[in-house]
């Protein structure tokens, strides 16, 4: 009993092979956006799709100075396609971390400018700590993304005109932090 394959699944086997092919060279010349917009327009089973972000994610691993180390669940959320990430988790977990393994690997993988990446922190402290292990990676004098959701917030409320009033011409700092809550909202939620 002799098997002939159908044309189909010779052109399926073929057409899976060229996107290993493209995959792995994506990977190996550190085309990340290339990577991306692949993944994106290609119709590939999810366990494949699965594979192929952990080879990002491996690939990631390798590239990052070794001042930056990550774990494998942290490296799996840094090979997300995602434009936008949120990171919620207890203290000492690494939060600070991973969003420094991610400006990271946006500024020199993606070739995103610094001045155009926004890292928000719960504190001072954490603020501080990206903004210092940055500019040491990076070799820059600052890096002026790195904030606190307050000093975001107040950069955003401090308008040249007043947009929200509540009785005459007073602000309600209410109604403000509210606009600042459903933008961040809306912006973390698109994703």
């Amino acid at each position: 009993a002799d098997y002939t394959p159908r044309l189909e699944d010779v052109e399926t086997a073929i057409g899976f092979f060229a996107i290993r092919c493209a995959v792995a060279s994506s990977l190996k010349t550190r085309d990340w956006l290339g990577f991306d917009r692949m993944l994106s327009r290609i119709a590939v089973p999810e366990q494949e799709r699965n594979r192929f972000l952990q080879m990002k994610a491996d690939a990631f691993v390798d590239s990052l100075p070794e001042a930056v180390e990550v774990d494998p669940q942290q490296a799996r959320i840094l090979a997300s396609p995602a434009k936008t990430i949120r990171v919620t988790a207890r203290a000492g977990s690494g939060k600070t971390r991973l969003l420094t393994a991610l400006a990271y690997l946006l500024v020199e993988g993606y070739r995103i400018p610094p001045e155009e990446i926004l890292l928000l922190a719960f504190n001072r402290d954490a603020a501080g700590q990206l903004e210092d292990r940055l500019t040491t990676l990076l070799k820059i004098p600052s890096f002026p993304g790195a904030r606190t959701f307050h000093s975001f917030a107040h950069g955003v409320a401090q308008l040249t005109e007043e947009i929200l009033m509540d009785q005459g011409t007073e602000v309600s700092k209410r109604q403000l932090t509210g606009l600042v809550q459903d933008i961040l909202r809306t912006l973390l939620d698109d994703e």
